[in-house]
């Protein structure tokens, strides 16, 4: 069974995507809390982390998705782990540029807007982490 780390801090996006991954046979394990991200992804060793990028009340140190998919890829044991970025940030900022992922940057393997659609979601994370669609 694949595992799937989400770290999100809305509590409705986070069932969203936890009952799609759920229904379909994988393992989930959740946060609201981006600043546990490093350190729960270590204790699961999930075989995709999906995050969001704007989190609420976040320290100084870790602002938000994209400052933790840099801390993440930097780390000998995580950066071999997948990073899908799961956000509705285009809309809040009415932003119409794509968001690439890149090496610096955000060093992610795939981005999706919000709200997601569940077979687009399904599909990406099956081809990020070699799943299957029952």
């Amino acid at each position: 069974m694949k595992r799937v780390l989400i770290v999100d801090d809305d509590v409705q996006s986070v069932d969203i995507l936890k009952n799609i991954l759920e229904s379909n046979g994988f393992d989930v394990v959740f946060s609201y809390d981006v600043e546990k991200t490093h350190s729960l992804a270590l204790e699961c060793q999930p075989d995709l982390i999906v995050l969001d990028i704007s989190f609420a009340g976040c320290d100084v140190n870790v602002s938000d998705g994209i400052e933790m998919s840099r801390i993440l890829k930097s780390d000998d044991v995580l950066k071999v782990i997948p990073i899908l970025i799961v956000s509705g940030i285009r809309i809040i900022t009415k932003n119409e540029k794509d968001f690439f992922p890149d090496d610096e940057w955000m060093p992610v393997d795939a981005f999706l807007d919000k709200p997601v659609v569940p077979n687009v979601f399904l599909k990406m994370v099956n081809d990020l982490i070699g799943g299957k669609i029952r």
